[in-house]
């Protein structure tokens, strides 16, 4: 059985799906190491995609592991997880002190019931 081109080119789309979106970081260059926020996508002359008008010669930073991520990023990454850490802590703070309030209510009233 002979594959056209035409039919090559349609099992290569089904076979190649990005998970990328306007906005996504991906890394581009020589070394795969410059931070590149996408912009928009495209087609070259050739119809071959493109990303900001560059071809696909790049690495999708949410895919890689942590420790390949750019500096921006991690730094981004680490505010987000103090802010993580700080709801959880002030969460956890409140709790206890409905705990103490609840508490405080319920050996008053035992003072009070004791007195009485």
């Amino acid at each position: 059985m002979k594959i056209t081109a035409f039919r090559l080119r349609q099992l290569i789309r089904e076979v190649l799906e990005l998970d990328l979106e306007v906005g996504d970081v991906i890394l581009t260059g020589k070394f795969k190491n410059k931070r590149t926020v996408i912009k928009k996508f495209g087609k070259d002359d050739l119809g071959q995609p493109t990303i900001n008008d560059r071809p696909l010669n790049f690495r999708i930073e949410k895919l890689l592991p942590k420790e390949k991520w750019s500096k921006k990023t991690k730094e981004e990454e680490g505010i987000m997880e103090s802010k993580r850490l700080l709801r959880k802590i002030v969460k956890e703070a409140i709790d206890a002190d409905a705990v103490y309030d609840d508490l405080e209510t319920e050996l008053q009233n035992a003072i009070r019931s004791c007195i009485l």
